[in-house]
């Protein structure tokens, strides 16, 4: 598995981002579709494994700002559950 982002990868990545919807209406159905179904059990084994996920996508440079931002929002909110949810 690589472990950085190639040329034409990032190529792809400007592409993706160029048309992202970033709008909450865009994620809301899906998130609480999952959300519903995700005990907390699950939560807690992989909340580390998502924050990491999460903080590899905060350093690619071409992540718009208000991506980033909602990314470190969902990352405070996921270390705010863990704290309370996982003992």
């Amino acid at each position: 598995m690589a472990t950085q982002v190639t040329p034409e990868q990032q190529k792809k990545l400007e592409q993706a981002f160029s048309n992202f919807d970033a709008s909450p209406a865009a994620a809301t159905a899906q998130a609480e579709a999952v959300a519903a179904a995700a005990p907390i059990n699950v939560f807690c084994q992989e909340w580390p494994k998502v924050k990491s996920v999460l903080q590899f996508l905060l350093g690619i440079a071409i992540l718009p700002q208000k991506v980033k931002d909602a990314i470190r929002m969902v990352m405070a909110a996921g270390d705010t559950a863990a704290r309370v949810l996982c003992h």
